[in-house]
């Protein structure tokens, strides 16, 4: 069922040189994450601790085509986790559990990073982190305290979660063109950014990222 790795993103065209694919995920995942035959990106244990790995080591864990991407995500979830949401998920709370979320992802270099950001000694938050993207990843044998699913998009609307927090990061610039099998919208992003606003918890924050200069 498994197929081969042509791309590693949702519906992407394969490129010889895989280019794309290393600029998106990295060198690891683009030799090692594995896609099923309908596009859905497999995350594994190997695949988390290599991200973990990063992030201890100092790296900036995120994708090499978005120089600093990693850096400048740490500082914005931690700012919010430190200063918007301190109590969230702290033993002794009324919400033991802070429920955080990324949307649209390959790889989970930003759930990673969300992780890492509300695990350290100065925070010790009780996270739930959840993927939602329209090719929702497989999670095998990846530890539930690093993501806890992956939820179709659409789903979201039958079944709706609020979250504390959640992360889009050059996700809506693509939204509406249905490249990732995403409905043909041509108000896509901010119909996207809406339904993120109404995901989100009052009080909770939305983060979003678009790599685009322009509108």
């Amino acid at each position: 069922q498994d197929a081969p790795n042509k791309g590693l993103s949702h519906g992407e065209p394969h490129h010889d040189d895989n280019s794309l694919a290393k600029s998106q995920v990295g060198e690891f995942c683009a030799k090692n994450m594995k896609l099923t035959s309908d596009g859905r990106p497999i995350w594994t244990k190997e695949i988390r601790n290599h991200f973990q790995s990063e992030l201890n080591t100092g790296k900036d864990g995120g994708p090499p085509g978005y120089p600093n991407s990693g850096k400048s995500v740490r500082s914005g979830v931690t700012w919010v986790l430190e200063n918007i949401l301190p109590t969230c998920g702290l033993e002794g709370m009324d919400e033991k559990t802070c429920n955080l979320s990324v949307f649209s992802a390959i790889s989970p270099w930003a759930e990673s990073i969300l992780y890492w950001s509300a695990s350290t000694k100065l925070l010790r938050k009780n996270v739930r982190i959840t993927s939602v993207d329209f090719n929702p990843c497989i999670i095998d044998g990846m530890p539930a305290n690093s993501v806890a699913e992956c939820r179709f998009t659409l789903d979201l609307v039958s079944k709706p979660t609020r979250f504390d927090l959640i992360l889009s990061f050059s996700g809506i610039e693509h939204d509406g063109l249905g490249r990732y099998g995403d409905p043909i919208n041509p108000d896509g992003d901010i119909s996207a950014t809406r339904e993120m606003w109404l995901l989100t918890k009052p009080g909770g924050v939305l983060l979003v990222r678009r790599n685009m200069p322009y509108d």
